[in-house]
């Protein structure tokens, strides 16, 4: 079977009916380390998954099947000879009861959704099922879960699968239904939230409860037999398969009467007018006894192929948790060393721009010191200047001093004695001046 997503009309899944306390519709996963057995898929887990809106322990973790698909499967188990070869009309299909039903081997299985391109789904007619397009008398079996609390007309809808049904035929029908609370129902448009408070979803026009449902299929013109999964099924079974014992479930046909005489004047064989004949609990009882047992109880008919599939599945989830688990080690490793290459990078980084930095620091001191340089050179060739012109003006002095004595000498030689003495005190005045003047350059071309 293929495994797949729950799809409603709505494109959800339908909200569990209420139980009492104490009343065996509590999900249950069987207690801690037994394990949960799924018919869809073959497959066992220690544990079921949450489904719709959070429900706890109601979804299995490899298919992802609720517990109304659960049921079906092992329905199906026992009432798949009877539709071996008759037509068959599914309601707002879903993946899982679509390739069950095929399975059952049917001559004919049809879909049928008023609205499939809301959903995405792929039907064969599109339909409202209060307007069938389907001949009187067609199906041997219709499947109709979770739908008509969508229906503002649910009677009509009524109407149309009494009709389809085949004076053999049977529906097995399911929708959110209180205990102990009468039916909550209003046609005309609400608001979103008046709608989840009052029946669950904001699609939902209705909360099913006490009889009116039943009331309802026999107005239709249907007999109706309406049992709780814990009614059919024994703990064992419940627990094992993960099925929610409170959950209801209606199986209906066309009334016993009708049935009996469209058969004689159809000229149907004893076999069909035996099975007409048998109350819908015998139905339900002929499909589930070859299966469980009389007591709904027997598990051996239904564990040893689960078992077997079980211990595929548990070896392969190990073989996965160890993939897994060397994926993990080599992701980590990976990130070790990418953490590590992060870090030598950064490193380098750092330290190329503390090179960079300190180049720049160094260009900058060089040329600082080439500046400082020139300025020293320019600086020395000017005191070089400044030296040489003392330099000159020394020489220039002692060139005068020498002059000024050689006059000296000369006129003193000259002139006589008395003249001498006369001119003889400023000559050498102006001698001393001279010498003076000249050593005067000189002190300062020193310093």
């Amino acid at each position: 079977m293929s495994p797949g997503a729950l799809s409603l009309p709505d494109g959800s899944s339908p909200t569990r009916a209420s139980s009492p306390p104490g009343d065996p519709g509590s999900p249950t996963g069987g207690p801690v380390g037994s394990p949960v057995f799924c018919p869809v898929c073959g497959l066992a887990a220690q544990r079921l998954a949450p489904g719709p809106n959070g429900r706890p322990l109601a979804a299995c973790p490899w298919c992802g099947c609720l517990e109304r698909h659960r049921l079906l499967t092992v329905l199906a188990r026992g009432m798949g000879g009877s539709l071996v070869g008759g037509r068959v009309l599914e309601i707002a299909p879903s993946p899982f009861t679509t390739s069950l039903l095929r399975d059952l081997g049917p001559s004919q299985l049809i879909s049928a959704d008023f609205d499939p391109a809301a959903d995405g789904r792929a039907v064969d007619v599109q339909a409202s099922l209060t307007a069938l397009p389907f001949p009187d008398a067609t199906f041997d079996f219709v499947l109709c879960l979770h739908v008509l609390e969508h229906i503002p007309d649910d009677r009509a809808a009524m109407a149309e699968l009494a009709r389809v049904l085949a004076p053999t035929g049977v529906c097995l029908l399911q929708v959110p239904w209180s205990v102990g609370r009468p039916t909550d129902e209003d046609s005309e448009p609400v608001d979103a939230a008046e709608r989840v408070r009052r029946f669950g979803r904001v699609d939902h026009v209705r909360q099913y409860g006490g009889a009116t449902l039943d009331e309802r299929l026999g107005e239709a013109g249907l007999d109706v037999y309406r049992f709780a999964t814990a009614d059919v099924f024994g703990p064992d079974v419940i627990r094992s398969l993960g099925l929610m014992g409170g959950e209801v479930n209606w199986v209906v046909r066309p009334v016993a009467g009708r049935d009996l005489a469209e058969l004689d004047e159809a000229g149907r064989g004893s076999a069909e007018l035996d099975k007409a004949g048998r109350s819908l609990p015998e139905v339900v009882a002929g499909w589930l006894t070859p299966v469980v047992g009389p007591d709904g109880n027997r598990l051996p008919d239904l564990l040893p192929p689960l078992i077997a599939a079980s211990e595929r599945a548990v070896a392969g989830e190990r073989a996965a948790v160890d993939a897994e688990r060397v994926t993990a080690e080599a992701h980590d490793a990976a990130l070790d060393a990418q953490n590590s290459a992060d870090r030598a990078a950064a490193d380098a980084a750092h330290q190329s721009a503390r090179a960079a930095e300190l180049a720049d620091r160094l260009d900058e001191l060089r040329a600082r010191l080439t500046e400082q340089s020139a300025a020293a050179r320019r600086a020395a060739a000017a005191t070089a200047e400044d030296l040489a012109a003392v330099r000159a003006v020394e020489r220039a002095a002692r060139r005068d001093a020498a002059l000024w004595e050689r006059r000296y000498t000369v006129l003193r030689n000259r002139l006589p004695i008395r003249v001498a003495a006369r001119v003889g005190v400023p000559l050498r005045a102006a001698v001393q001046a001279a010498r003076a003047a000249a050593a005067g350059q000189s002190s300062r071309g020193r310093d």
